[in-house]
């Protein structure tokens, strides 16, 4: 067949990578063809289809991944809902009583917000080679703020019929060492809420995984290919909201109190507390019995306590790659070295031991963030936008003024920061905004719209409207540029693109971008999240940007695995990664962190086959990691302890 001149140019191995993709996609579409209507309603990917024990038939595809309302959660008699409300658990020199709520507005805002003040004075390092999490405070996230919580829940965003059914816990600490509070009382209007509050957990029953950000649907379809229900499950954690922070949050006299290994056997009650309800199978509030506990985007030092330290030894690709660096060979005295230790009887008694604990399982992901640390200064704040720029390669620092003059000057679009009150004062902007956040969930396949206008408007009548930040992109002419600047000049009208912040504690916490459809202005979704952002976080002083989940794309590619090559696939064995990244936010400046999150599963076959992938996963992300800090485009030495 003759070569087209298109083909001919193109390099070598990009097509042979694509060829052997459109070859594995065939054979997996193949394998799987029914799942062309599931792949189609959004509900599975076609190149995940995991299966727990190879002898079992696999039910039907397209598996109930969602109860759009949670009445349909099945009834439980309510003797058994009210036994458990109210649970006492001891631990060494007391105990910790629990009670359940079904909605924060049960919890006094004030006792709630107690809660969050303080917490240890750093993050620790783990056990493993590479610092897990940032030296400074994710216990202080704003998104567990009461104010936050309780305008999800009042603006319908988080209800039965999202799927989101709120479960909330208080915790009382019986204990001789635990001074008894006597300022404190709890609001007359809320009858359910103990005389004091020493701790508090966010929590709710889930029946889908939308808006967690901590994937697990591979997982809910392997759960549902072996005949096991997967939903409802129970969920630690913030709605919509990746970013990191404590989920058992305590009093600041817990924490006057007790030492740091002693909060640690604290912690590890309430996983306790937690696993033995989902193993006891008791149904929280009488809605369904969950088949698992799920804390996601906890600290590290919680991590360590629920599910123990990581003990993955980071590897790096360049010693699994051969011959300069060629992504198509395998080191082959890595990989027979690997079936030793695969064939080793000592190596499968350690591996069938470690799966068979009856215990949480620990995850880690990644996720990229800025850091205001120049490392041409030892790792001190920026003093401005050109000094950041300096960091990158030449080349790299051309392209980025480019893109940034194009916006700016040649496209005539203005990009500015309101804040605060501020935002009120601007007649119109928040509904611009959710405008602006509606019109792209609408226009990608992939968007869901969790927020409402309601959820917008509501908050912004709270007290944390101190904490917001829009960035509002317009477009104005030479004539009106030279005009007054500042809110005088600002309408809400103009303004067609921009994105949902948050700042508190010297974070800048970017949630939602978007840009009316009319409107195509290239490269200014890099402007207006990540170079104006930056600039912001500068000008501000604040310490690290977090600009949510995602970040282009690591590629797997995975080889010889029994001498096939094939795509990864949950569940399977041990496999050489080797990662090519496309990812934007890396190629910005932004490095990779650690995110964490521990798992829980009644079912003993779903929590061995889960244990055992997450350790691939890990090693991988472990790997991947290395990888790309090795190579960060600013050359921040100071993430790479």
């Amino acid at each position: 067949m003759k070569e087209t001149p298109f083909a001919k140019d193109f390099p070598r191995k990009i097509r042979l990578l694509a060829y052997c993709f459109v070859f594995m996609s065939v054979l997996q579409w193949c394998d799987y063809a029914p799942a062309v209507h599931a792949f189609s309603s959004r509900k599975v990917h076609l190149l995940s289809r995991p299966t727990l024990h190879p002898f079992r038939p696999a039910p039907p595809l397209c598996p109930p991944y969602q109860s759009t309302n949670g009445d349909n959660l099945p009834e439980v008699p309510r003797e058994e809902a009210e036994a458990s409300k109210l649970t006492r658990v001891n631990f060494s020199g007391g105990s910790i009583e629990f009670t359940w709520h079904t909605s924060i507005s049960e919890i006094s805002a004030e006792n709630w917000d107690n809660c969050l003040g303080t917490g240890s004075a750093t993050e620790t390092k783990s056990d493993c080679n590479f610092t897990t999490d940032v030296q400074e405070e994710p216990w202080r996230s704003p998104f567990l703020e009461h104010s936050w919580l309780h305008t999800l829940e009042e603006s319908g965003c988080v209800s039965s019929d999202t799927g989101w059914n709120p479960r909330h816990l208080t915790m009382q600490v019986h204990c001789e060492r635990v001074p008894l509070p006597r300022d404190e009382r709890v609001s007359e209007d809320i009858s359910n809420e103990p005389q004091f509050v020493d701790g508090c957990i966010p929590a709710y029953i889930k029946t889908h995984s939308r808006g967690e950000f901590i994937f697990d649907k591979a997982w809910a379809d392997a759960a549902f290919r072996n005949g096991l229900d997967y939903y409802p499950k129970l969920l630690l954690g913030v709605p919509f909201t990746p970013v990191t922070g404590s989920r058992i949050l305590w009093h600041s006299r817990i924490w006057d109190t007790f030492s740091q290994e002693e909060m640690g056997e604290l912690t590890k009650v309430v996983g306790e507390f937690l696993k033995q309800n989902i193993k006891d199978g008791i149904a929280l509030e009488g809605k369904g019995i969950c088949s698992g506990v799920h804390i996601n985007f906890c600290t590290d030092t919680e991590a360590t306590a629920i599910a123990g330290p990581l003990n993955t030894a980071p590897i790096s690709f360049d010693e699994i790659k051969k011959k300069g660096g060629s992504i198509s060979v395998v080191d082959e005295e890595m990989k027979v070295e690997a079936d030793k230790q695969q064939d080793s009887f000592e190596a499968m008694l350690q591996q069938l031991e470690r799966n068979n604990r009856d215990d949480f399982s620990r995850r880690v992901s990644i996720q990229y963030q800025w850091n205001n640390r120049n490392p041409l200064r030892k790792g001190q704040p920026f003093d401005d936008f050109a000094e950041y720029l300096k960091c990158f390669r030449s080349k790299r620092r051309i392209a980025i003024k480019r893109e940034r003059t194009k916006v700016r000057e040649i496209d005539n679009i203005r990009i500015e920061a309101i804040s605060g009150a501020d935002i009120l004062k601007i007649e119109g902007l928040v509904e611009r905004m959710f405008e602006i956040y509606v019109s792209t969930v609408d226009k990608m396949f992939w968007g869901r719209q969790y927020l409402t206008l309601e959820f917008f408007q509501r908050l912004c009548q709270t007290s944390f409207i101190n904490n917001l930040c829009f960035m509002c992109a317009r477009r104005v002419s030479e004539k009106d540029s030279k005009k007054l600047t500042g809110l005088l000049s600002f309408r809400a009208k103009d303004v067609f693109a921009g994105t949902f912040n948050v700042v508190k504690n010297g974070v800048f916490f970017g949630r939602y971008w978007g840009c009316l459809p009319e409107y195509n202005v290239k490269n200014l979704h890099f402007e207006v999240c990540y170079w104006s952002a930056i600039e912001y976080c500068i000008q501000n002083g604040l310490r690290r940007m977090e600009p949510g989940a995602g970040g282009g794309g690591t590629y797997r590619l995975l080889l010889f695995q029994h001498e096939f090559l094939s795509f990864y696939n949950i569940l399977s064995g041990a496999q050489y990664l080797i990662p090519f990244s496309t990812d934007y936010k890396w190629a910005r400046g932004f490095d990779p962190h650690f995110v964490h999150s521990v798992h829980f599963f009644a079912d003993p076959w779903l929590r061995r086959a889960v244990r055992q992938f997450l350790e691939s996963e890990t090693e991988y992300n472990f790997a991947v990691r290395q990888h790309l800090l090795e190579r960060s485009s600013v050359a921040d030495n100071s993430v790479r302890e």
